[in-house]
């Protein structure tokens, strides 16, 4: 019995498109770049992230702070065929921006 609104074939192209443009979105840093649009195959992706938390300090062992700031995004990425958009879909990911230097430990001069 099919139960779905549309028919298998356009089911799985419909499957194939987002697995592609989840490939797109992967590679998206939301931090540095909230909004764009990239090729997916014969598809074309557009996204829109917003951010769910302010960037803050990453925490690195041993020092406390890290070299980066994070935060937390929901993007919503729509698959355009056509020239309209065919479907769109959510998902979080997270955004990064290194704004620190790392700094390089040197030993002391040695004692006489």
């Amino acid at each position: 019995v099919q139960t779905c609104a549309l028919p298998i074939s356009d089911t799985t192209k419909q499957a194939e498109a987002q697995l592609a443009a989840l490939a797109v979105i992967s590679r998206v840093n939301p931090l540095e770049e909230a909004s764009g649009t990239s090729d997916a195959g014969p598809y074309r992706v557009r996204w829109q992230a917003t951010a769910k938390v302010e960037p803050v300090d990453n925490v690195a062992y041993p020092r406390g702070i890290g070299l980066y700031q994070v935060a937390l995004y929901d993007v919503r990425a729509q698959v355009l065929k056509d020239g309209g958009v065919w479907f769109e879909f959510h998902v979080d990911q997270i955004g990064y921006r290194r704004v620190r230097n790392p700094m390089v430990f040197q030993a002391p001069p040695p004692q006489r």
